[in-house]
């Protein structure tokens, strides 16, 4: 079911979104940035995970209590959460959501309102860490998994649903 509502989002691109054999795939929101769909059958739940542009919180001394306190302080992360990968030493954003309460209007609207979180996320790193170049959302396609996925296998250990 939540396959075939994934591979609604890709129609008129050309491309075909699906999960792989471990409930995930990636999808590219900009030339450079993913977001992975992650379908966990035994927690019954979805998770949306995203690295937040290129920046590293060690780039920046500030930056990392000013990011983090957005987790706490800030209603435009609508629901989403960021934290941290420590091997790539870059911020994830996240949100889960348990499948039984999800159908494809509103799964839409979350990837949707994920990708308008994770840009403004992209925006608010920026200011506080000028230099960095950072793309805007053009489209959903599909993307590989190979990659950005084993990242965000290693992430998920960190991010609890």
């Amino acid at each position: 079911m939540i396959n075939d509502w994934i591979k609604s989002l890709s129609d008129g691109s050309g491309n075909q979104i699906q999960l792989d054999q471990d409930g995930m795939c990636a999808v590219a929101v900009s030339g450079d940035q993913d977001i992975v769909i992650q379908v966990n059958d035994a927690t019954s739940m979805v998770r949306l995970l995203a690295y937040v542009n290129k920046v590293t919180y060690t780039s920046n001394e500030g930056i990392l209590e000013d990011v983090m306190s957005e987790n706490f302080q800030s209603t435009w992360l609508d629901g989403c959460q960021i934290s941290l990968c420590p091997e790539s030493r870059r911020f994830v954003l996240a949100v889960s959501l348990p499948t039984e309460l999800i159908d494809e209007r509103l799964f839409s609207n979350v990837v949707g309102n994920f990708i308008s979180v994770l840009k403004r996320c992209d925006s608010f790193i920026l200011s506080k860490d000028t230099g960095q170049n950072s793309g805007s959302a053009v489209g959903l396609e599909a993307s590989s998994v190979d990659g950005i996925a084993d990242s965000m296998r290693q992430i998920s250990n960190y991010i609890q649903p």
